[in-house]
């Protein structure tokens, strides 16, 4: 059985990756891992709504309520992104600070 070592493997799979990209849209080859992300808040907004007990909610409600939920899901990550960038930001001046003193 043939072994490849890790330099190998990744230039395959890039090889694999264009040709896919060679013959499908990214559209096309994104919409399944779309549809399952986008139905994730769809679920949590059902799910939130049975606990309140609204049990008579619309469509376009639940719609609009799984907006809302991927909106602020989207703002969590930004939030996190932020904290991550000055955490590091403050750590490299630190490490700036006692590499001047």
């Amino acid at each position: 059985m043939a072994t490849f070592d890790p330099a190998t493997m990744a230039l395959r799979g890039r090889v694999g990756a264009y040709a896919a990209h060679a013959r499908h849209s990214p559209d096309e080859q994104l919409a399944p891992a779309r549809r399952g992300f986008l139905a994730r808040f769809d679920r949590q907004a059902r799910s939130e709504a049975q606990a309140r007990g609204e049990t008579d909610l619309s469509d376009a409600e639940i719609a609009r309520r799984a907006e809302m939920l991927l909106k602020a899901h989207m703002a969590r990550l930004a939030l996190a992104k932020h904290a991550a960038q000055r955490a590091r930001a403050a750590a490299k001046a630190q490490q700036q600070q006692q590499q001047a003193s």
